[in-house]
């Protein structure tokens, strides 16, 4: 698991790096989402 201390600080974006193929689970204060990559 990657932990990314405020995200959102100085940006709108978050960059991941390494994903392997696989779902994902993002998860903030305010939100989820699931994506997939491929």
């Amino acid at each position: 698991m990657e932990t990314i201390e405020n995200p959102f600080k100085h940006s709108n974006k978050i960059n991941l790096k390494s994903l392997v193929k696989g779902n994902y689970i993002l998860k903030t204060e305010a939100f989820s989402a699931k994506f997939i990559v491929d």
